[in-house]
C-alpha cells in the first residue's frame, strides 16, 4: 500500500515500475485494439459521488465519477506524464516508427475529463453485480470503490487507459487517504472482482441508456469510424455559420474545455521532457565517466 503523498511529484511515479507487454491486440466483440500492462495499477477512489450510469449500443456500462480530491488529481496528472513519456517508448513497437512527444500529446487522451470545471473519470463495469450495487454508492456512505487500470485502449485517432470498477470496501477496510498499487501476479485473473452484497436501495444515480454512447464520450470504437477526436486537431479550418444563441453558447462551452485540456497537456508534456532531460544528463555523466576511464588504460 502507497500512500498518496508519495506521489507528489512526477519523478516519483517511477517507483510504480509501469511495463507494457506485447503490441496491440484486437479485441474480436468490440473492435477496440489494446495494449495490456505488465502489473494492473489499483487503489482506492476517495468518497466522491457518481453523475450518472451510460450503457452504450455495445452493452459498456461506464459510470462517471466526479473527481473531487486534489491530492488525486495531482497523481493522475502525474500519471497522465508517465504514460505520454512511456507511449513514446513503445511507439516504434506499437506502432513501427518512433513517434514524437508533440504528435502523442494529441493523441494521447488525458485519464478524467474536464467539461463545466467539473472532472470525472468513467469506469467501466464488467458485470451486472457491480452495476447493481454501484446503484447506492451516493447513499452509503462507508462504500468506497476499487478501481483497476489495466489497458490502454487503442482508436482511430485518440488512444485512452481503461478503467475499471475492480471491487467495493466498505467502511475502514481501506484507509481514505492512501492510494495502492496492486501487483498482479500471472497466476490471478487480470481485474478480478470480489463482489459484497447488501440490500438495494433507491439512490440519486443518473441512469442513461445512451445509444450514442461513443459519441457522448469522444471516442471512436472502431477502425472505419471518421470521427475525429475532440483534441483540438483542425479547428483552424472550421466555418461556422451559427445563429442562435444557445449554440453560441455551447460552442463557448466546448471551446473553453478544449482550451483547458490543452493546458493541462502542456503541464503533462513538460513533465515528460523534464524526465528526459534528466535522463540524458546523468548517461552524459556516464559516458565522461566511461572516456576519462579508457584514457587512463
Amino acid at each position: 500500500m502507497l500512500d498518496i503523498n508519495s506521489f507528489e511529484n512526477y519523478e516519483d511515479m517511477d517507483a510504480l515500475s509501469i511495463a507494457f507487454i506485447g503490441t496491440p491486440k484486437k479485441n474480436l466483440e468490440t473492435d477496440i485494439y489494446s495494449i495490456r500492462i505488465k502489473d494492473p495499477i489499483k487503489f482506492k477512489l476517495p468518497k466522491s459521488r457518481l453523475l450518472e450510469i451510460k450503457e452504450g449500443t455495445n452493452g459498456i456500462r461506464k459510470a462517471k465519477y466526479e473527481l473531487r480530491d486534489q491530492i488525486l488529481i495531482q497523481f493522475l496528472d502525474n500519471f497522465d506524464a508517465k504514460m505520454i513519456n512511456l507511449s513514446n517508448k513503445y511507439s516504434l513497437k506499437w506502432f513501427g516508427r518512433d513517434i514524437p512527444q508533440i504528435e502523442l500529446i494529441n493523441y494521447y487522451k488525458n485519464i478524467y475529463d474536464i467539461e463545466n470545471n467539473v472532472r470525472s473519470l468513467y469506469l467501466t463495469l464488467d458485470n451486472d453485480e457491480d452495476y447493481e450495487e454501484l446503484l447506492n454508492y451516493n447513499i452509503e456512505d462507508d462504500q468506497n470503490i476499487i478501481i483497476c487500470i489495466s489497458e490502454m485502449h487503442i482508436y482511430k485517432d485518440a488512444m485512452k487507459l481503461n478503467i475499471n470498477l475492480e471491487s467495493f470496501v466498505y467502511g475502514d477496510q481501506v484507509d481514505s487517504v492512501d492510494i495502492l498499487k496492486d501487483i498482479v501476479s500471472s497466476n490471478t485473473p487480470l481485474c478480478e472482482t470480489h463482489i459484497v452484497t447488501l440490500d438495494r436501495s433507491v439512490c440519486e444515480t443518473n441512469i442513461v441508456n445512451s445509444d450514442n454512447w461513443e459519441n457522448d464520450h469522444n471516442i471512436v470504437y472502431t477502425e472505419s469510424s471518421d470521427e475525429e477526436s475532440d483534441l483540438g486537431a483542425g479547428e483552424d479550418s472550421i466555418e461556422f455559420d451559427i445563429n442562435n444563441k444557445d449554440e453560441v453558447l455551447d460552442l463557448i462551452r466546448t471551446k473553453e474545455r478544449i482550451r483547458k485540456t490543452l493546458i493541462s497537456n502542456t503541464t503533462r508534456i513538460n513533465n515528460a521532457k523534464e524526465d528526459l532531460v534528466a535522463k540524458t544528463i546523468g548517461i552524459d555523466k556516464e559516458l565522461d565517466m566511461f572516456r576519462n576511464q579508457l584514457e587512463n588504460m
